[in-house]
């Protein structure tokens, strides 16, 4: 086992869960879409799950047009929770944007799944999981710069994931987490970053920006 496959625990053992920021590079020979052409099903769904409109990005319509998949689209409200499980649960590729982290695990844990899934992901399928959803991601999360941190999804077993950080230790809540006696990671994930865990454990990126992680000093000290 890979010293990220020991740091970076998920729930599951079916589907890819990618950690994403920023805009996604519309290249057919980028690592990315040629991962995601090799995995997805073009005869599933593609779901294009958005807080808001404003955040709205192209690569998922274009993805769609490339695989010749179907695309359906709903905002992330209560009261679309029923068709988006059904769509969740169907889906060959989930992509998920918007909103903020506090937003994201209010409407995952409360409305859409109830609670903390056995499985989070249907067999070979990909969620994508862009900005402040991938926030929302971990054991713990930051709902803002200078705040507090919060309980997260746990989708990330003892991690803190910060979009648009490259240096993920930064800041006084991050670093009283990462002294302290609870075996944590930051992981930081900067403009460009496509992180991808498989359902074997797989640790892959798929971009040309590399994400930043650092272990917090129990985990550490757990490993010695």
């Amino acid at each position: 086992m890979s010293a990220q496959t020991k740091v970076l625990r998920r729930p599951g053992t079916m589907g890819w869960l990618v950690l994403a920021h920023g805009q996604l590079e519309m290249d057919i020979e980028s690592t990315a879409v040629q991962r995601l052409v090799e995995i997805v099903d073009p005869g599933r769904t593609m779901l294009l799950l958005e807080m808001d409109s404003e955040t709205s990005d192209d690569f998922p319509l274009w993805l769609a047009e490339l695989t010749n998949q179907e695309v359906v689209r709903f905002a992330a409200r209560p009261g679309n929770v029923d068709e988006i499980r059904t769509s969740w649960i169907d889906a060959g590729l989930i992509f998920a944007q918007g909103g903020s982290p506090s937003a994201w695990r209010e409407f995952i844990s409360t409305d859409l799944f109830r609670g903390y899934p056995e499985e989070i992901l249907g067999e070979r399928s990909v969620l994508i999981a862009v900005g402040s959803v991938a926030g929302a991601l971990g054991t713990w999360m930051l709902p803002s710069r200078d705040s507090e941190l919060v309980p997260g999804l746990g989708w990330l077993d003892g991690g803190l994931v910060l979009p648009g950080r490259s240096r993920p230790s930064a800041g006084p809540a991050t670093m009283e987490l990462l002294e302290s006696a609870v075996p944590c990671y930051a992981l930081g994930i900067p403009e460009g970053v496509m992180l991808a865990l498989g359902p074997a454990g797989e640790v892959e990126l798929w971009s040309n920006v590399s994400p930043a992680i650092v272990l917090g000093r129990a985990w550490m000290t757990s490993q010695a």
